[in-house]
């Protein structure tokens, strides 16, 4: 998907998408630290970043949202989540 190109896309789903976004945004947000990294790995990283390739601009916010939230509270995960971005 290449938003200068394409037009969006928008998910017919995405009412049951942001559910399940919306809850793991919650997760990351208000679980202990502990419990995220211990749910969260270097494999569930990657296919949050494989998600950016949605077509829907609402799913890549949350997308967006989410993995700079984990970003921010998961110090280990910095260099392996810059690494897999580029």
């Amino acid at each position: 998907f290449d938003p200068e190109q394409d037009d969006p896309c928008y998910d017919p789903n995405w009412p049951h998408l942001q559910l399940v976004y919306e809850f793991l945004l919650q997760f990351v947000l208000k679980a202990d630290i502990k419990l995220i990294r211990r749910h969260i790995d270097k494999r569930f990283l990657l296919n949050i970043i494989d998600l950016f390739k949605s077509g829907d601009p609402r799913e890549r916010a949350y997308l967006k949202t989410i993995l700079h939230r984990i970003y921010g509270r998961c110090m280990p995960f910095r260099s392996f989540t810059r690494r897999a971005m580029h």
